[in-house]
């Protein structure tokens, strides 16, 4: 999920989840940390490949135009990219991103 609840701008959470549905992250995981000039994340998407997950965001840059940010994510909950990976600019309209619906698959972008 995007809040704010780290200050100004928007940034992406999550929480591990057992297979019984139990929460085990009550606080919540924060992925990304904006800076105090911004920008915001959006748009979360999550993706597994049995070893790790790979979240996935949208940031606006200008009038329409988005770029797609991710991280690894381990299953222990471990960041496991510093930095945001960019993944895709695109000059056109707003980005988007595609789940095949399979475990194992990763995900599909583009329009």
């Amino acid at each position: 999920m995007a809040d704010k609840r780290g200050g100004k701008f928007w940034d992406i959470y999550g929480a591990r989840v057992t297979p019984e549905g139990e929460i085990i992250d009550l606080e919540g995981l924060q992925i990304t940390f904006s800076s105090s000039s911004g920008p915001d994340r959006w748009t979360p998407v999550i993706s597994w490949n049995g070893v790790s997950h790979l979240v996935i965001w949208t940031v606006p840059l200008e009038k329409n135009l988005w770029s797609l940010y991710g991280k690894r994510v381990g299953k222990d909950g471990e960041i496991l990219d510093l930095a945001d990976l960019h993944i895709q600019k695109d000059e056109t309209s707003k980005a988007s991103r595609q789940f095949s619906g399979t475990d194992r698959a990763p995900p599909r972008l583009g329009g």
